[in-house]
């Protein structure tokens, strides 16, 4: 076990940083899988000797890209641009400041800051990534708690399976990425149980599993709400679509329309390729790629059939040669 208070030694804080259940992802930045956290310390003086970044992954890992739990939560502030700095500081100090159920761990990084939170019952085991993943996405949800900080870097937001840099790790710009207090001070090197110790807790953590438990309900809702049919379905294709397959031209994004109407109107992937052969510009391998990409976005994300007013506006709509049009607007 670490010491609470005194200063850690590198190569001490490196193993705890990795930590002792299960391996971890480490990149600088090609990424591959290391289950001996004694090897953490080399690779971060390999990157220092090199001036190259150490990224270590959030989560540790059972194998390659397979997630073994949660063992803390991360948030990365960043300013890019120096105008951006005194914002970010700020939106740094509010998000610790408001965290009083437990002890941030804060790294100075040459762009902006990270932000760990730990908890009180070290890693929580999670039976697959998709668990790990919802997991920590209700949890990050639960403390941001709708607040917006402009300088919270979105795209690390979320990500179960990222990637960070290793705190004390050379940063390649000229600066060593050290630990400050919440206000953004200095301080000496703690091991983890410090944190862990001063972590999220068990209450927090049936907060974050009654919120899964919710999240997973509404999804099951909005699913059976925009469940498309299966092949064979009920829907028929409106006559604009029948139209614009009797001629030679049609654009992407009217292709597109075409393949989610014809999903819908119980059409086979096959069949909906088929549709394209009468196109100039046919071309088996592009089609065959394009309709399953989009087959498959409407089954993942239940794309529904675009609206007659989409179609009017795109200049699609074939009027008063449709029923539906003339069944709204008479004989205009």
């Amino acid at each position: 076990m670490s010491n609470l208070h005194g200063n850690l030694t590198l190569k001490e804080f490196m193993g705890d940083w990795f930590g002792y259940h299960a391996g971890r992802e480490l990149g600088n930045p090609f990424q591959y899988f290391e289950p001996d956290q004694n090897k953490l310390i080399t690779f971060v003086e390999d990157c220092r000797k090199n001036n190259k970044p150490a990224f270590m992954s959030v989560t540790p890992r059972k194998e390659h890209n397979v997630i073994y739990g949660v063992d803390r939560l991360y948030f990365d502030f960043d300013a890019k641009e120096e105008k951006d700095r005194q914002q970010m500081e700020y939106d740094v100090k509010r998000f610790v400041n408001k965290i009083e159920i437990a002890e941030p761990l804060i790294v100075k990084t040459f762009h902006g800051y990270h932000v760990y939170l730990f908890f009180k019952d070290g890693c929580i085991q999670t039976s697959d990534n998709q668990h790990a993943k919802d997991f920590y996405v209700n949890a990050q949800h639960l403390l941001l708690n709708g607040d917006k900080y402009n300088q919270l870097c979105t795209k690390s937001l979320y990500k179960v399976m990222g990637m960070a840099r290793i705190p004390l790790s050379w940063h390649e710009a000229g600066c060593e990425c050290i630990i400050v207090n919440r206000k953004l001070e200095p301080i000496k090197v703690r091991g983890l149980d410090y944190y862990t110790m001063y972590g999220l807790d068990s209450e927090f953590i049936d907060r974050v599993v009654k919120l899964m438990k919710i999240a997973k309900e509404y999804k099951k809702e909005i699913q059976n709400q925009y469940t498309t049919p299966e092949v064979g379905g009920v829907y028929g294709m409106r006559p604009c679509f029948d139209y614009a397959l009797q001629q030679k031209e049609m654009g992407q994004m009217h292709r597109l329309a075409l393949v989610i109407e014809a999903y819908y109107a119980g059409k086979s992937v096959e069949e909906i390729k088929n549709l394209f052969k009468s196109r100039r510009d046919y071309d088996p391998q592009k089609t065959n790629y394009q309709v399953e990409w989009e087959v498959k976005k409407i089954r993942e994300e239940y794309l529904k059939p675009w609206k007659c007013e989409t179609l009017i506006n795109n200049g699609w709509c074939i009027k008063h040669n449709c029923p539906i049009w003339v069944k709204r607007n008479g004989d205009k």
